[in-house]
């Protein structure tokens, strides 16, 4: 009868060692699992600069450029349907020290028919660029924001939003 408990209390004397091997070994399982099907976030990397700067009237044009990964693709900054995709666009940092010439524009986006929407939308493949022009105090000497829009894949459908943080010297 001895015998019967003793397999028993040897897996009791183990039980410590073989919770925390399955305790690591999920989280293992659990970190390869999370990074082999996260989204890549690097679908674009973008390029900030001052284009232009004019002293006498305060003004500075910026331009933003995205080099985009292939199959991916970024909506334009002016879509024609309000409730739709993201549009681009800007979001300052303190917009209280800038004020805004005019909107975001889009330099030569493509335009399709999206089944999705059931509209025609404004949208950049490869490479996107995009111009903003500001009036800014001459005691400015940085402006930072953010850039906020959506990717979508063109071969799985999968869209995700972005927002890309700059900083600039003007």
């Amino acid at each position: 009868m001895l015998n019967r408990f003793r397999p028993k209390q040897q897996y009791q004397r183990w039980q410590p060692e073989i919770k925390q091997i399955m305790k690591r070994t999920t989280a293992i399982a659990f970190l390869l699992f999370a990074f082999a099907f996260a989204p890549d976030k690097e679908v674009a990397h973008w390029n900030v600069k001052v284009s232009k700067k004019d002293t006498v009237s305060e003004e500075v044009e910026i331009t933003f450029t995205a080099t985009i990964k292939k199959s991916w693709y970024l909506y334009s900054s002016q879509l024609s349907i309000a409730d739709g995709p993201i549009a681009t666009h800007v979001e300052w940092a303190e917009p209280g020290k800038l004020k805004l010439v005019d909107a975001i524009q889009p330099i030569n986006p493509s335009r399709k028919y999206d089944q999705t929407w059931e509209a025609a939308i404004d949208y950049f493949e490869k490479k996107a660029q995009f111009k903003q022009r500001l009036r800014i105090d001459q005691r400015v000497t940085i402006v930072e924001g953010f850039i906020v829009g959506q990717y979508c894949n063109e071969k799985s459908g999968e869209c995700i939003p972005f927002r890309e943080s700059f900083k600039l010297n003007v």
